[in-house]
């Protein structure tokens, strides 16, 4: 009896929604080797990729356990079946060739491979192009109604449509996949170097006591760095709230800190050092703050470094104090020794390595000086002494500084400027 064109239809109709119905190779050919047994009735089924050129292997298999382990072994034909084409094979000899080898095997170097398949007598190759062959096994008696060698034509052609498409599809799935696991391993390599950066970066702000900063005026966000919470005596985690940094400032710092900091809006970028308080001392702070701006020049963030500097500032400050004691000693120094020269009835002088005077008793200057001579400090003994006093005062220098000993004037009459004469020695 032949089946009716509605059975057909139908049978063809099932087989185009389980090939429309998948995206992959594998399960695709496993679906439609099902179909097709549920349709014709047989029990068991393969799918053999053809490739030109080389040994036919098993893709799939259904129906049969024994049969399943000889999924993915190459495959040699029954001999007659030539390439993939329709044909029908019936009794034991026409089987007894179709027989396995593992795929990376050769039938030509090895022992003949086995044979699984002679226990059924029919078999039913349904060619696939591009692809290979469905193969459709069942007993010796098996007969079917259907017109197996017309009924499947249009589906085996979608199939092949679908497995190229299928193939395409997880070779471009595969290299998405790839990609990704590429970028992936790009991305991972990034953020490695990215936290031994930051961790360099940690360090070496935590050596030179530099802290950093940022703030979104816009979401008023506020990060820091670790070394910044250290600086001003923060939690090592956990929000910071600005005010508890503001209120660390010397109370008589802030107004300078405020006014740079609303002076950014002038200029982009601003440098400054305050005092902070932190638990009862005082710490030196060196900052820099840098506003960033958008196209139309509003400020929309503010980014800023702070260096503790508070044993530097220290230094100087104890340098200064050092320097202005010393200052003060020898202006009183100074102030001492002048009023010994006024005092002095002795002659005392004090010149430099030019002969210049630099000092000189009241004395001296009153008994030597040439009326008019003026201001004596810098001058030589003959800008401002009378020539026999300043030939004698040359003499005598130039036989100290030949010595290089101190010498004693023997006493003898000295004429002054006056024109008195006095003993000296």
């Amino acid at each position: 009896m032949e089946p009716s064109q509605a059975l057909l239809l139908s049978i063809l109709l099932d087989l185009m929604k389980v090939i429309g119905g998948e995206l992959r190779v594998q399960p695709l050919l496993l679906k439609f080797l099902q179909a097709l047994l549920r349709h014709t009735g047989l029990p068991v089924g393969l799918a053999i990729q053809m490739p030109e050129g080389g040994r036919p292997w098993i893709v799939e298999t259904v129906g049969s356990r024994e049969l399943g382990r000889h999924k993915g072994h190459g495959l040699l034909l029954p001999s007659g079946t030539g390439g993939p084409r329709m044909a029908e094979h019936r009794g034991r000899p026409a089987l007894e060739g179709l027989a396995s080898w593992p795929k990376d095997g050769s039938p030509a170097s090895e022992a003949p491979g086995e044979a699984p398949f002679g226990a059924w007598g029919y078999g039913l190759m349904l060619p696939v192009r591009g692809f290979g062959a469905v193969v459709l096994l069942g007993p010796e008696s098996y007969s079917s109604d259907l017109p197996l060698a017309s009924l499947f034509q249009p589906a085996l052609e979608n199939l092949s449509r679908a497995l190229t498409l299928c193939g395409n599809n997880e070779a471009y799935s595969a290299q998405l996949e790839e990609d990704r696991d590429m970028a992936k391993a790009r991305l991972a390599q990034s953020l490695r170097e990215l936290e031994r950066s930051q961790a360099l970066l940690n360090r070496a702000q935590a050596i030179a006591r530099l802290g950093s900063w940022e703030y979104d005026l816009q979401a008023k966000a506020f990060r820091c760095s670790g070394t910044l919470r250290e600086i001003f005596g923060l939690a090592p985690e956990g929000e910071v709230d600005t005010q508890v940094l503001l209120g660390r400032i010397h109370p008589q710092d802030k107004q300078g800190v405020a006014l740079a900091v609303g002076d950014l809006e002038a200029r982009t970028t601003q440098e400054l050092e305050y005092r902070i308080l932190v638990d009862g001392r005082t710490r030196w702070i060196h900052s820099r703050v840098e506003a960033l701006v958008d196209a139309q020049g509003g400020s929309t963030s503010m980014l800023g470094t702070i260096q503790d500097i508070t044993e530097r500032k220290e230094a100087e400050l104890s340098r200064k104090d050092e320097l202005s004691m010393a200052k003060d000693r020898a202006e009183a120094l100074g102030r001492d020794f002048s009023r010994v020269l006024d005092a002095a009835s002795d002659w005392i002088v004090l010149k430099d390595s030019g002969r210049r005077f630099r000092a000189a008793s009241r004395a001296y200057i009153e008994a030597n000086a040439r009326p008019g001579a003026g201001d004596w400090l810098g001058k030589t003994a003959e800008e401002i002494l009378d020539p026999s006093a300043a030939e004698r005062a040359r003499a005598g220098e130039d036989e100290l500084l030949a010595s290089g000993e101190d010498f004693l004037v023997e006493e003898d009459t000295v004429p002054l400027a006056t024109g008195e004469e006095r003993r000296m020695s």
